[in-house]
């Protein structure tokens, strides 16, 4: 009996060390509880973030597509206007040739005519060369461009 009793003891003993045990747990666990709240408070915000971020990053994302067009858009326009340019200063550079070689064909036409009849002479030379060679090759680009029309 005496042995039961002395094993009574021990296991009373163990179980009040393992209430002790349990005390500390269940109170470790409530303070881990505790904690866990405001983290599952952050953990949600930081989602409700990302969510936030992930539409911005879309948002944007069409936008940079949509940029990227217009510049795409602009840069063929540059491009255009760059030709055009480059077209109407060779046409200005044609105007300005044809300018000299008149003033060129002016000037030989007043140093070599010394009487009137000269001057009027080199005058009719001048008006059919520039005048009437151009008013020719312009109908007949006019009567080309109608015949190709009539032709279309």
């Amino acid at each position: 009996m005496q042995e039961k009793f002395g094993r009574i003891q021990d296991l009373r003993k163990k179980i009040s060390e393992l209430e002790k045990f349990k005390f500390v747990l269940d109170f470790k666990i409530k303070e881990l509880n505790t904690q866990i709240g405001p983290k599952e408070i952050e953990i949600k915000r930081l989602k409700d973030q990302v969510n936030k971020m992930n539409s911005e990053f879309k948002h944007f994302t069409r936008v940079n597509a949509n940029l990227a067009l217009i510049v795409e858009d602009l840069r063929l326009r540059q491009l255009g206007l760059i030709n055009e340019v480059e077209k109407l200063k060779n046409e200005l550079r044609s105007q300005d040739d044809e300018k000299c070689k008149f003033q060129v064909d002016l000037q030989e036409m007043l140093l070599t005519s010394t009487n009137d009849k000269k001057l009027k002479v080199g005058i009719i030379g001048l008006h059919k060369r520039w005048v009437l060679l151009e008013d020719k090759e312009t109908n007949r680009l006019e009567k080309g461009s109608i015949e190709e029309h009539k032709a279309n």
